[in-house]
């Protein structure tokens, strides 16, 4: 909330906005699940002819995956692709998230497949997530093919990951 308070004020004094310190705001928004803010902040960069980075869109759908906007998040990772933004491993992991939170396993294996087709060395937890997606949509076939995936990658699986695997 201090972290906004901030930013409000050098906002009102007339400081130019940049890159990072529009970052700094919408981690202080992911904090506080302030996402209604966060996609005003959004929009004035885009207003401002910034140019969001990896972090602006790591921290952005992590904030609508947070709140099960994962139609929202969708959204930015297609607006990524029209800014031409490639995406990273914290992208794909903040991407497949809120695809799990939003219980859409076919975007969360799209995803995973996407980083992968990419040559992302993709971690444990996305593969969890991804693993958690298909379990949610009663995929289980699919969450056991990734634990598999996640083994066959030499990843060592968390609690996350065997509770999916037998859960499914």
């Amino acid at each position: 909330q201090e972290a906004l308070s901030e930013f409000v004020e050098m906002r009102a004094s007339g400081c130019p906005l940049d890159v990072f310190s529009c970052n700094v705001a919408l981690s202080a928004c992911k904090r506080g699940r302030a996402w209604e803010l966060m996609l005003g902040l959004l929009n004035d960069m885009r207003f401002q002819q910034l140019h969001p980075d990896q972090v602006t869109y790591t921290t952005s759908i992590s904030t609508l995956g947070g709140c099960k906007l994962w139609r929202s998040a969708l959204e930015l990772m297609s607006e990524m692709d029209v800014r031409q933004v490639r995406p990273n491993d914290h992208v794909y992991g903040a991407i497949i998230s809120a695809c799990d939170k939003g219980e859409q396993w076919r975007f969360a294996m799209h995803f995973l497949g996407a980083a992968e087709t990419d040559g992302l060395k993709a971690n444990i937890v996305i593969y969890s997530s991804a693993a958690s997606a298909c379990e949610k949509g009663r995929q289980w076939q699919r969450a056991l093919h990734i634990a598999t995936l996640a083994r066959a990658r030499d990843l060592k699986l968390d609690t996350i990951m065997y509770n999916t695997s037998i859960s499914a």
